[in-house]
């Protein structure tokens, strides 16, 4: 139990030096984050990267973020691309699910919305994250982000948005056909 309560003391320290005003203390601090792996440094190093003026430690931890194969970093992953506090960069942070090899499929319904919402880069990263999920999907999620999806394809969408929104549309009804 002591070891456990070091450990998540360490985790904290960690996560605070990644915030510090003195640059080498961050990089230690990222270099120490990049051995640990773990999931639950995903948002903290996201808030780096959103807010670091510098750009050596924002190359850093973007190519963290790029090639985290942790268990769960598609999870938070996704719930820092919902977050409004990322919104000017929620391309990026799709960037980042779909290059870290996530698959984050209980996001579809997510992924759909911001697909059918979003910039056109949000929604080509968006389709490229649904072509690659995997079955078995949820039989409901993947359902209600096929209505939501067909229902906007019959509003008549601008024409550059029909267009990836449709091959959004045509992916899931693939997944939907393994599914069966």
């Amino acid at each position: 139990m002591a070891e456990n309560a070091q450990q998540k003391k360490a985790l904290e320290q960690l996560k605070s030096d990644l915030f510090s005003n003195d640059e080498k203390v961050v990089a230690k601090a990222l270099n120490k984050a990049d051995d640990i792996g773990n999931f639950t440094l995903v948002r903290p190093l996201v808030e780096l990267w959103f807010s670091t003026p510098q750009d050596s430690i924002k190359t850093k931890v973007a190519k963290m973020l790029n090639e985290l194969k942790i268990s769960q970093a598609d999870q938070e992953l996704m719930a820092c691309a919902l977050d409004e506090r990322y919104v000017s960069v929620r391309k990026d942070i799709l960037s980042f699910v779909w290059n870290s090899g996530g698959s984050p499929d209980s996001y579809i319904i997510d992924l759909c919305a911001i697909a059918m919402n979003g910039s056109f880069e949000e929604a080509f990263e968006c389709l490229t994250i649904v072509e690659n999920l995997t079955a078995p999907l949820d039989d409901v999620k993947l359902t209600e982000a096929t209505l939501q999806v067909r229902e906007f394809l019959s509003g008549n969408p601008e024409k550059s948005r029909k267009a990836i929104v449709l091959s959004l549309y045509e992916v899931l009804k693939g997944l939907a056909e393994l599914e069966e």
